[in-house]
Protein backbone atom coordinates (compact mmCIF):
# COMPACT_ATOMS: atom_id res chain seq x y z
CA UNK A 1 0.00 0.00 0.00
CA UNK A 2 2.82 2.38 1.01
CA UNK A 3 4.74 2.02 -2.27
CA UNK A 4 1.74 2.44 -4.20
CA UNK A 5 0.91 5.74 -2.47
CA UNK A 6 4.34 6.83 -2.65
CA UNK A 7 4.30 6.24 -6.23
CA UNK A 8 1.36 8.93 -6.80
CA UNK A 9 1.41 11.36 -3.99
CA UNK A 10 4.52 14.03 -3.13
CA UNK A 11 6.10 13.77 -0.08
CA UNK A 12 4.44 16.74 1.28
CA UNK A 13 0.98 15.72 1.17
CA UNK A 14 -0.58 15.51 4.17
CA UNK A 15 -2.55 11.65 5.43
CA UNK A 16 -3.96 10.62 8.26
CA UNK A 17 -2.92 6.86 9.83
CA UNK A 18 -6.13 5.87 11.37
CA UNK A 19 -6.29 3.45 14.70
CA UNK A 20 -3.08 3.28 15.90
CA UNK A 21 -3.98 0.35 18.36
CA UNK A 22 -1.38 -2.44 19.99
CA UNK A 23 -1.67 -5.10 17.05
CA UNK A 24 -0.21 -1.94 14.67
CA UNK A 25 2.58 -2.41 12.49
CA UNK A 26 4.54 -0.16 14.19
CA UNK A 27 7.47 -0.72 11.36
CA UNK A 28 4.67 0.07 8.40
CA UNK A 29 4.24 3.57 10.32
CA UNK A 30 7.27 4.48 11.09
CA UNK A 31 8.11 4.27 7.47
CA UNK A 32 5.26 6.00 6.58
CA UNK A 33 6.30 8.91 8.67
CA UNK A 34 9.38 8.74 7.32
CA UNK A 35 7.75 9.38 3.67
CA UNK A 36 5.01 11.38 4.41
CA UNK A 37 6.39 13.46 7.11
CA UNK A 38 3.74 16.10 6.86
CA UNK A 39 1.08 13.29 8.51
CA UNK A 40 -0.21 12.10 10.91
CA UNK A 41 -0.55 9.21 13.25
CA UNK A 42 -3.96 8.70 15.56
CA UNK A 43 -4.39 7.26 19.18
CA UNK A 44 -7.83 6.48 20.89
CA UNK A 45 -9.44 4.40 23.06
CA UNK A 46 -8.34 1.18 21.25
CA UNK A 47 -4.69 2.06 21.94
CA UNK A 48 -5.18 1.36 25.40
CA UNK A 49 -6.85 -1.91 25.38
CA UNK A 50 -4.60 -5.06 26.62
CA UNK A 51 -5.40 -7.90 24.25
CA UNK A 52 -2.12 -9.37 23.68
CA UNK A 53 0.31 -8.34 26.31
CA UNK A 54 3.59 -8.65 24.57
CA UNK A 55 1.90 -5.98 21.43
CA UNK A 56 1.07 -3.77 24.50
CA UNK A 57 4.31 -3.36 25.85
CA UNK A 58 5.90 -2.98 22.30
CA UNK A 59 3.24 -0.55 21.30
CA UNK A 60 4.14 1.74 24.53
CA UNK A 61 7.76 1.05 24.26
CA UNK A 62 7.47 2.48 20.51
CA UNK A 63 5.26 5.26 22.01
CA UNK A 64 7.46 6.28 24.67
CA UNK A 65 10.87 6.11 22.29
CA UNK A 66 9.88 7.33 19.28
CA UNK A 67 11.89 10.33 18.51
CA UNK A 68 8.71 13.02 16.56
CA UNK A 69 6.24 10.89 17.38
CA UNK A 70 4.21 13.75 19.09
CA UNK A 71 4.74 15.92 15.86
CA UNK A 72 3.00 13.81 14.41
CA UNK A 73 -0.17 12.84 17.05
CA UNK A 74 -3.31 13.28 16.87
CA UNK A 75 -6.26 12.27 19.42
CA UNK A 76 -9.45 10.55 17.89
CA UNK A 77 -12.28 9.32 19.75
CA UNK A 78 -14.20 7.45 17.05
CA UNK A 79 -17.40 7.34 19.66
CA UNK A 80 -19.42 5.94 20.22
CA UNK A 81 -17.12 3.27 19.31
CA UNK A 82 -13.39 2.08 20.57
CA UNK A 83 -14.15 2.81 23.93
CA UNK A 84 -10.80 3.43 26.34
CA UNK A 85 -10.04 0.59 28.43
CA UNK A 86 -12.20 0.78 31.77
CA UNK A 87 -14.69 3.30 30.90
CA UNK A 88 -18.42 2.46 30.85
CA UNK A 89 -19.68 2.63 27.72
CA UNK A 90 -22.18 4.52 29.02
CA UNK A 91 -19.96 7.45 29.96
CA UNK A 92 -17.76 7.41 26.64
CA UNK A 93 -18.47 10.53 24.77
CA UNK A 94 -15.88 12.50 23.16
CA UNK A 95 -14.55 14.88 25.82
CA UNK A 96 -14.08 11.75 28.23
CA UNK A 97 -12.59 9.71 25.03
CA UNK A 98 -10.07 12.54 24.47
CA UNK A 99 -9.04 12.68 28.22
CA UNK A 100 -8.42 9.08 29.36
CA UNK A 101 -6.58 8.58 26.46
CA UNK A 102 -4.52 11.69 26.74
CA UNK A 103 -3.93 10.33 30.58
CA UNK A 104 -2.95 6.93 28.92
CA UNK A 105 -0.35 8.86 26.88
CA UNK A 106 0.81 11.17 30.22
CA UNK A 107 1.50 7.32 31.42
CA UNK A 108 3.16 5.89 28.84
CA UNK A 109 5.52 8.98 28.28
CA UNK A 110 6.22 10.44 31.77
CA UNK A 111 7.99 13.07 30.13
CA UNK A 112 8.37 16.09 32.05
CA UNK A 113 6.06 18.92 30.72
CA UNK A 114 4.03 16.45 28.85
CA UNK A 115 0.98 16.13 30.78
CA UNK A 116 -2.72 15.34 29.38
CA UNK A 117 -3.27 18.53 28.91
CA UNK A 118 -0.11 18.97 27.25
CA UNK A 119 -0.96 16.26 25.06
CA UNK A 120 -4.10 17.22 24.26
CA UNK A 121 -2.73 20.59 22.79
CA UNK A 122 -0.47 19.31 21.11
CA UNK A 123 -2.45 17.05 19.36
CA UNK A 124 -4.61 19.68 18.79
CA UNK A 125 -2.20 21.82 17.30
CA UNK A 126 -1.37 18.78 14.73
CA UNK A 127 -5.10 18.03 13.44
CA UNK A 128 -5.57 22.02 13.27
CA UNK A 129 -2.10 21.33 10.99
CA UNK A 130 -3.27 18.62 9.68
CA UNK A 131 -6.17 19.78 8.32
CA UNK A 132 -6.40 23.59 7.60
CA UNK A 133 -8.44 24.38 10.69
CA UNK A 134 -8.33 28.25 11.42
CA UNK A 135 -6.01 28.63 14.63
Amino acid sequence: MIDCIESILPPSHRIQWHCVKPDSNLEVIDRFISIFPNSVVSLNGASTHIRDIDQYKVLRKWIRNHPTLLKHLVLETDCPWLCPKNLPVHEFNPCTGIFIVSKWLEDVLRAPGKNASAIIRIANDNAKRMFSLPI
